[in-house]
C-alpha cells in the first residue's frame, strides 16, 4: 500500500492555471479540446514535447481520429500551433506550442479589466450626475450630462474636484454649469488638483477674510469714537 502511496505523490502534478479552467470556453475551446490540453501540458511538463498521438488516445482512453481532429481543431482556432526545431545532430523535431493560446488568454484578461474599469467609471459618474441632479433641483439635460463626462473623461478633473466645485457654485448661489466649469478653471490654474488642495484654498481665504474683518472692525471702532473737544485753558 505504501508504494503505491509513494507511486502516487512521485508522479508529480500537472500544473494548469485556475484562470484557464474559467475562461477556456470564452477561448472557443470545447471540453474535449480542453482535455487534450490538459494532457498535452502534462506531457509537456515532462519534457515531452511531441507526444505521439497514438499515446494520447491510448492516455485518455479515446480512439486516435477523435483526438487528432480535436488537436486539428485547436490549431484550425489558432489556439495551437506546431514548431520545427532543430535539436542534438541537427535534426530536425517537431513541438507542440500553445504560445498563441496563452496570448489570447490574455488579451482577454485586458479585455476583461477594460470593462470592469469602464464599469466602474460609469458608476461613478452616474452618482456625479445624481449629485448634480440634487442640488440643482432637476434633471439634467443631455447636453448637460455631456458636459460633465467630459469633465471627467477628457479634463481628466477628478471626481471630488468636480464634487467641490459644484458646492462652491451652490454656497455662491449660481447653480450653473458655466460657473462650474470658469471654477474648475480657475483652480487648475491655481494648481488646485486635489480635495486636499481645495481645502486649503478655502482655510486660506477665511483667515484672509477673517483679518480683514478685524481690521474694518477696528477701523470702524476707531472712527465712531466720541470726539472730546479740546478746549484752551488760559491762566485767569
Amino acid at each position: 500500500m505504501q508504494d503505491i502511496f509513494d507511486s502516487y505523490v512521485n508522479a508529480g502534478q500537472t500544473v494548469i492555471s485556475n484562470v484557464m479552467f474559467q475562461n477556456y470556453h470564452k477561448l472557443g475551446m470545447t471540453d474535449e479540446e480542453f482535455i487534450i490540453y490538459i494532457f498535452l501540458n502534462n506531457k509537456i511538463q515532462q519534457g515531452i514535447l511531441f507526444p505521439d498521438i497514438n499515446d494520447i488516445a491510448q492516455g485518455l482512453g479515446k480512439k486516435v481520429e477523435d483526438v487528432s481532429l480535436a488537436v486539428h481543431n485547436l490549431m484550425e482556432k489558432k489556439l495551437l500551433k506546431i514548431n520545427v526545431v532543430t535539436g542534438a545532430n541537427n535534426l530536425r523535431e517537431d513541438r507542440y506550442d500553445f504560445s498563441l493560446l496563452h496570448e489570447k488568454l490574455k488579451e482577454l484578461l485586458r479585455q476583461e479589466i477594460n470593462k470592469n474599469d469602464l464599469f466602474a467609471v460609469d458608476r461613478q459618474l452616474t452618482q456625479l450626475y445624481k449629485d448634480f441632479e440634487d442640488e440643482m433641483n432637476g434633471p439634467l439635460t443631455p447636453m448637460q450630462i455631456q458636459t460633465i463626462h467630459d469633465w471627467i473623461t477628457e479634463d481628466k478633473y477628478d471626481y471630488e474636484i468636480v464634487r467641490a466645485a459644484l458646492r462652491e457654485a451652490v454656497l455662491s448661489q449660481v447653480p450653473n454649469l458655466n460657473y462650474i466649469g470658469r471654477i474648475l478653471v480657475s483652480w487648475e490654474k491655481e494648481g488646485i488638483k486635489d480635495i486636499k488642495s481645495v481645502k486649503e484654498k478655502k482655510q486660506k481665504q477665511f483667515t484672509k477674510n477673517k483679518a480683514k474683518s478685524g481690521f474694518s472692525d477696528r477701523i470702524k471702532e476707531n472712527t465712531t469714537k466720541p470726539k472730546i473737544p479740546l478746549t484752551k485753558w488760559s491762566n485767569k
